[in-house]
């Protein structure tokens, strides 16, 4: 009886760590189009040159380049994890030690990290997951495309609960503060 008992506990165990797999599931495909789809929203805001033009741009450290592309794939990567969960609220993009210009506007570079705060009604290991799997199918690819192998992460992203947001705790914090607010990039 008590080895019945413990082989259901490891099947529903397994069931679980199955079902967090195939919801962050094989993420490449999506990837590369949320990379392209920031691109072509680059390309469009940048004069005319085409794709090829804006990777040579953000190769260069162009500040420009990096930065539409950057806040294009930050509203990208918001609206696909929006669509894959329903425990998502909003996002924001969000940067906290960024190189400032004379007007004080951040500097993007190649390596610059996507920073997000999500906010959920709960948090959920399978939206864990699937950040995860994003994060490593687009630092690859992305690497790729500007030159920057060495790059370990591209999406940084902290989960924000309602229970955060309104005790304004953690990142939670930083979704009513009164400087450098963050940019919202995705609502439900």
């Amino acid at each position: 009886m008590l080895e019945v008992l413990r082989s259901l506990q490891f099947a529903a165990v397994a069931e679980r760590a199955a079902a967090r797999r195939s919801s962050a599931g094989d993420v490449s495909e999506p990837a590369e189009a949320l990379l392209n789809a920031a691109l072509a929203v680059c390309a469009q805001k940048l004069e005319p040159g085409g794709d090829r033009d804006v990777i040579g741009r953000m190769r260069e450290g162009d500040g420009a380049a990096c930065g539409y592309y950057r806040a294009a794939l930050a509203a990208r990567v918001a609206a696909y994890l929006g669509e894959r969960e329903q425990s998502v609220k909003s996002a924001y993009l969000f940067d906290y030690d960024a190189a400032s210009d004379e007007e004080g506007e951040e500097c993007a570079t190649p390596t610059s990290p996507v920073r997000l705060v999500v906010h959920v009604s709960e948090k959920t290991g399978a939206l864990g997951a699937l950040i995860q799997s994003l994060d490593s199918a687009l630092t690859g690819q992305h690497a790729r495309l500007v030159g920057t192998p060495e790059l370990a992460h591209l999406l940084e992203a902290h989960v924000v609960d309602d229970a955060e947001a309104e005790a304004r705790t953690g990142y939670g914090a930083l979704l009513s503060a009164r400087h450098r607010r963050p940019l919202q990039v995705w609502k439900r």
